[in-house]
């Protein structure tokens, strides 16, 4: 018999053309399959598809059920329907047990043929390519997912495939710390992934910028650790930003990533979580600042890239628990057989100086702290084996210098290679370490996507585009387990960007990981790509069209059309941005600010009038003038001269300036901007400077863009003036209304307790500035009930309508977690002849957090609680509310998370004669006397300080005994010699908190093992872990009950003794038992103690 031998010069040629005959029509498959043979016609699908097979086993018909159901989703006139009569399928699926040793477990054979099509593997895996890569040769509608009416035909070129992956991993990192992405954005993501047989999604959830994933044990981590003071963006088609608004809170639920992880695994993708640390860890030392090696000068969330030396102190061990607990709920959630730790860019110098870590050092006779962090990677890694896991890292731990390397090789961790990709996979090799080859160039796709004029400026220099993405050979040895793309996400915050950015990049990573190189060649992958921007299309993505031709550029042409409203001399006109962000914001002068301001309010004075107005012109679509408010009669001035921060170059109001107005035709409006600065609003949530309008932006970013709130509208606009007076004559007050031109619609003013008698006139001008005068006529007297706690915070606030002429018959309201103890009884029951005011005042044993802001004071009262913020007008970074870290007794600069904070923002005034001590009463401390250097401790001495007013009516100048200021530094309080920091007291509405303290006691003299105390919200329920005690094991826990629902200060007792105390223990296996804590919680011990195993009380060891 003669044996058929086939070149790979000739197996090529098969690709492109069949075995007999012309040339036949292309075959969009991608990636491209290990062999393929193509002949000539076409199959066209029956309109009651079969599809089926004979003993396949419960995995294999899900797989069938699974394609039926997509198909019919998107199909028209053709229904798929699962049969177990192989003969009659015109899908037929054949078990091939062979096939899984020659094609590994996603192998899969396809042919189509006049007979119908015939799927053939080994595996559920090698069904399931076997089915993706059917319908990616069907209309492009079917593999979207999406119903085309217009396509009824389905029809598959005759093929016969032989496929199997070159590697078994094929990924893509994201990184979802930096900026957050939802979860419908991921499973976007992942659609395409699974679209191009990737296997695996690496989700880096943790880094300095964010803390993304709920851990029931550590609130902290989401409460703190997913919140920034700011955040930077780079809009897809304008360039980069600061928001100056919080960010945050964004993390992912333990249920949201459940339903991720799910929906990945039935697309075969595995999702391999990370937790980097030791260094990359900011966001969890500023949540739990205790384990880090400096918890006396705690981080704040990073708003910015870099390295970080605020590392997990390693040589802790609270340190090393606080890491082990936090893998043990993560395995809970996600089944992957990796668990990723990161380990990268981790500077040893905190460890160098640090007592306990120098203490390790020594004691393990190191030569380089770097071993530390090996050290620490060995025990991690004995933490996920028990719970038959495998460690993976980046390749900093094998290649910085000083690792122990011995160390690593035993932990048999996979290594990601990216920095120094081909040395670094050498090296893996050589430890004969299991590798992933992700190298910085050319597979960090976050990169500049190529270098065409409408691209906007990210790191890298548009040379790591489509072309250099594909063409780059992958690294590859047998230790080389396979490729991944990685995007990391410092400078994309946006889902269009993200995805214009991310494909077709990852696309060509998909194909490196899935087809054999010699078969890759980049023109016929952009031909591929050409035809798949329809099913791209179909969903909506966005994606770079570099070397595809296929409308290069995403920016539609510029209209010339010149614009609607040009300003005229003596007009006046509301300048409203008009940016969705700020919707209905529009520039104002509030009379008293040094800035402009901006707002929603129509009554407030958002009238300008414009002068000296320049010609409009077309050749560069620009016109000068000047702006002066209608009511003030205060002109726009110019920027400042210095930077602040990111907030820009604030704008003045002073001397008329001439401003730009620069005509946006694709989008009407206008870009205005000051000594080519563009004005732009800053956000009333903006930690500093909150409401003004600044220009310019932070340097090196260029000036404002336009989702920065840099696009403005010029609307002709009147004044309406109505003078309101009761029906005694009696002056209520004289309200100016800005109006658009055109807009008839009027709305008189209301006044508490009074009803309009005046007909207003149906023929109001449109245009012309106006005067009414109105009556008004007194209907009620108000009541204003303010209910309070003993420190004059907020617990309720209602104003009460009392006819007039009848008897108000008020109730004390009832509130959780309060008692009325002042109440004046005989205000309750009164007829009301003016407005009154009715104070009641509550006790509590909660402490009072913040619920909500109220109205700054400007004078203080003895006992009054107030929330302290730093205005720091002239180093806005350093603007924010004064807080306590409760580890380290430092008050810091934080702030508000929406608004709300726990108690340890809320400070009582007490006065000590003409001055006032300042003290917090959850620690019962007192702020100190200031100091120049140095952390600023609360004390049980008081520091004395005069409160002076200043003109603003708002802020105070604060100064000590010992003639330094109060001011402050980047995150913490400090003082100064000179006057520098205005501060603002706010009144606050009280959120009620219990302390929880967890005690260990020895069973044996009663004494004290370890103690931590907790802040609850009332009503929370609260989740502990029991400490480790090194000699001791846990027999009993009190008071577990009561963190259910926390409604009252509580202790939890924890009770230790000596090991054997009970005879005869039970030993659990927690990875094969139903177990919960003492308080019914579902847990995964970590640490030996009591629980409730399959219903029954068990020591687990």
């Amino acid at each position: 018999m003669r044996k058929s031998i086939y070149t790979p010069l000739f197996l090529l040629i098969l690709f492109f053309f069949p075995i007999f005959g012309k040339a036949a029509d292309f075959v969009n498959l991608t990636p491209r399959p290990k062999w393929m043979s193509q002949q000539q016609g076409t199959y066209t699908l029956p309109e009651r598809l079969t599809v089926g097979g004979e003993a396949l086993g419960d995995s294999i018909t899900l797989e069938i059920a699974k394609f039926a159901a997509d198909f019919n989703r998107a199909a028209s006139g053709v229904q798929a329907v699962a049969t177990e009569n192989a003969a009659d399928a015109a899908i037929q699926l054949l078990l091939n047990q062979k096939l899984r040793t020659s094609l590994g477990e996603e192998g899969y054979k396809l042919t189509v043929s006049r007979k119908g099509v015939t799927i053939e593997s080994g595996t559920q895996k090698g069904f399931y390519y076997g089915f993706v890569s059917l319908k990616k040769m069907l209309p492009a509608c079917i593999m979207a997912g999406v119903k085309d009416s217009k396509v009824t035909t389905y029809t598959l070129p005759y093929v016969s495939i032989t496929d199997a992956p070159r590697y078994k991993y094929r990924g893509f990192m994201l990184d979802v710390s930096r900026h957050f992405f939802s979860a419908k954005q991921i499973k976007r993501i992942i659609d395409v992934m699974a679209a191009y047989k990737m296997n695996a999604f690496h989700f880096h959830l943790t880094d300095d910028q964010g803390w993304r994933w709920e851990v029931k044990q550590y609130p902290n981590l989401t409460r703190i650790g997913s919140v920034a003071a700011n955040t930077y963006l780079t809009a897809m088609y304008h360039g980069a930003y600061w928001t100056n608004e919080q960010y945050g809170p964004y993390f992912y639920t333990q249920e949201e990533l459940r339903d991720i992880v799910a929906y990945a695994a039935e697309r075969h993708i595995e999702i391999i979580p990370e937790i980097d640390m030791p260094g990359h860890f900011v966001a969890a030392m500023a949540s739990y600042p205790e384990f880090s090696c400096n918890p006396d000068n705690p981080p704040t969330v990073w708003t910015h890239g870099g390295i970080s030396t605020h590392i997990l102190n390693v040589a802790n061990p609270r340190s090393v628990q606080f890491a082990k607990n936090i893998l043990t709920e993560l395995m809970d959630i996600f089944p992957s057989k990796t668990i990723h730790i990161g380990g990268d860019e981790c500077p040893t110098s905190a460890w160098e100086n640090n007592a306990l870590c120098k203490a390790l050092y020594n004691k393990l006779g190191l030569k380089s702290y770097r071993q530390l962090q090996s050290h620490f990677i060995k025990e991690m890694n004995e933490h996920v084996k028990a719970r038959g896991r495998k460690l993976a890292v980046w390749n900093e731990a094998i290649t910085a210098n000083g690792t122990d390397l011995d160390i690593m090789k035993a932990t048999g961790a996979t290594v990601y290679c990216w920095i120094g990709a081909a040395e670094a996979a050498k090296k893996a090799a050589q430890l004969k370490l299991p590798h992933i080859y992700t190298p910085q160039r050319p597979y960090y796709i976050n990169r500049q996507a190529g270098n065409e004029p409408w691209e906007i400026s990210l790191p890298g220099d548009g040379s790591d585009h489509l072309k250099a993405v594909y063409n780059h050979a992958p690294v590859s040895n047998a230790y080389t387990r396979g490729v991944q793309a990685t995007f990391w996400t410092e400078h994309v915050g946006n889902d269009d960007l993200l995805e214009y950015l991310t494909f077709p990049r990852l696309i060509a990573v998909a194909e490196a990981g899935w087809t054999p190189q010699s078969l890759r060649n980049f023109n016929n992958f952009a031909e591929r790509m050409r035809a798949d921007t329809v099913m791209l299309n179909y969903n909506n993505y966005q994606y770079g069209r570099h070397f595809l031709n296929t409308n290069p550029s995403p920016i539609p042409p510029i209209d010339d059309t010149p614009p609607a409203v040009i300003p005229e001399n003596g007009k006046t006109y509301i300048v409203r941005c008009a940016i969705d962000r700020f919707k209905g914001t529009a520039i104002s002068d509030n009379g008293k600010s040094q800035h402009p301001m901006h707002t929603t309010d129509s009554r407030a004075n958002i009238g300008w009038m414009a002068t000296e107005v320049t010609p409009y012109d077309p050749a560069t679509r620009q016109l000068k003038l000047r702006l002066k408010n209608v009511t003030t009669g205060r002109s726009i001035g110019n920027a400042a001269s210095n930077l602040q921060g990111t907030l820009g170059f604030p704008l003045s109001m002073g001397n008329a300036t001439p401003l730009t107005l620069s005509y946006n035709p694709a989008h009407k409006d206008f870009t205005i901007s000051v000594s080519n600065k563009n004005l732009f609003p800053v956000p009333h949530q903006s930690p500093a400077l909150p409401g003004i309008v600044s220009a310019g932006n932070k340097e090196g970013l260029g000036n404002a863009v336009r989702p920065q709130g840099a696009a403005w509208q010029l609307i002709p606009a009147r004044t309406i003036t109505y003078v309101c007076t009761d029906t005694e004559n009696k002056e209520l007050g004289k309200v100016k209304e800005i109006i658009a031109q055109g807009d008839i619609t009027l709305t008189p003013p209301s006044f508490a307790g009074y009803k309009l008698k005046t007909q207003l006139p149906d023929n109001v001008s449109p245009t012309e500035d106006a005067t009414f005068n109105l009556s008004y006529e007194r209907v009620s007297n108000l009541v204003y009930l303010s209910c309070e706690d003993k420190h004059g915070a907020l617990l309720r606030r209602d104003t009460i309508h009392v006819p007039i002429g009848t008897t108000a018959d008020i109730k004390v309201p009832e509130i959780p977690y309060y008692t009325a103890v002042d109440v004046p009884t005989e205000a309750l029951t009164q007829t009301p002849k003016a407005d009154t005011h009715i104070v009641i005042v509550y006790s509590t044993e909660a402490y009072s957090g913040v619920k909500a802001l109220a109205e700054p004071v400007s004078r203080l009262e003895d006992g009054i609680g107030l929330v302290i913020y730093d205005t720091s007008s002239n180093n806005p970074e350093r603007a924010g509310y004064r807080n306590l870290n409760p580890s380290t007794l430092q008050i810091m600069r934080g702030n508000l998370t929406f608004g709300e904070a726990d108690p340890y923002f809320t400070w009582v005034f007490e006065k000590s004669g003409a001055k006032w001590k300042i003290k917090n009463e959850v620690v019962n401390k007192y702020i100190p006397e200031m100091k120049r250097s140095g952390s600023i401790i609360v004390s049980k001495t008081p520091g004395s300080f005069q409160f002076t007013l200043n003109a603003d009516k708002e802020t105070w100048k604060v100064q000590g005994s010992n003639g330094l200021y109060w001011d402050g530094a980047e995150n913490s309080m400090t003082g100064w010699h000179t006057y520098g920091h205005p501060y603002r007291l706010h009144r606050y509405f009280a959120a009620p908190y219990f302390g929880v303290t967890l005690l260990a006691v020895s069973g044996d003299d009663n004494s004290t093992l370890d103690q931590k105390f907790h802040l609850v919200p009332a009503g929370h329920s609260f989740t502990f872990v029991a400490p480790l005690i090194a000699g001791k094991e846990l027999r009993s826990i009190e008071n577990a009950d009561d963190l259910k629902s926390v409604s009252k200060h509580t202790t939890v007792r924890c009770l230790y003794s000596a090991p054997n105390a009970i005879s005869s223990p039970l030993v659990g296996q927690p990875s094969h038992q139903t177990i919960h804590d003492l308080s019914g919680r579902r847990v995964a011990p970590s640490h030996t103690g009591l629980y409730i195993v399959n219903g029954k009380k068990v020591l687990l060891k």
